[in-house]
Formats: structure tokens, sequence, C-alpha cells
């Protein structure tokens, strides 16, 4: 896989944000054992990084993933748009980026005591 496939996101701040992704090839599920992946969040001239998401493998067999930033984290997207990436490493070791794209941050402001 050479390029990433691009999707945009709307965030609000201060709320939990997840990305739930189904790894596939030509329509079918990847098995994902031995892989590894990582996300992160910068500004767009790549000059400060905002945070990596949490990584949870929720199905490794069907190639079922959960990416997530905190409140916290959110709370810290001070910009209106940011851009994240998510790359993975093969069990090869070979590496590649899955997605990338931007988050365009809203302000939330109801708070939960």
């Amino acid at each position: 896989m050479s390029n990433p496939a691009i999707k945009d996101f709307d965030v609000q701040r201060r709320a939990t944000f997840p990305i739930e992704l189904t790894f596939k090839a030509d329509g079918s599920a990847v098995d994902i054992t031995g892989y590894t992946f990582a996300a992160s969040v910068y500004n767009k001239s790549r000059t400060q990084s905002y945070g990596d998401f949490s990584v949870t493998y929720v199905n490794r067999s069907q190639g079922k993933l959960l990416f997530k930033l905190t409140p916290t984290q959110t709370a810290s997207f001070a910009p209106d748009e940011l851009e994240y990436d998510i790359k993975y490493k093969q069990p090869n070791n070979d590496e590649f980026y899955l997605l990338e794209g931007t988050l365009h941050i809203s302000q939330g402001y109801t708070v939960i005591p």
C-alpha cells in the first residue's frame, strides 16, 4: 500500500474522539496479527505535536482497530485545524501510512460535573 486514504473529521474540544477502522484489502478484512499501528496529531507545518491516539486492537484476525483521543487531549487543540495520520508496520518491518487528513476543531461548551 503506497498512498494513504484521505479522510477529514470534525472534532469537539474537551470530548473523546474515536476512529474505528477495519483494515481491508480488496474489500476483505485483513488479519493484522503482528502489525503495529500508531497515529498522531500535529499542526499544519508539522512543527508541533498535539498528541498521539491510543490504539486498541479490537479483533486482529478481523482487522478491527480503535484509535482514540481523550477529552484532555482534545482540550489542548487550540488551532481550528490540525492534521493527523495513521501509520502501520507489517511483521516484515515494512512501514506504510494508512490514513491521513485534517481535524476540524470546534468549541464544545457543555461541562459534565
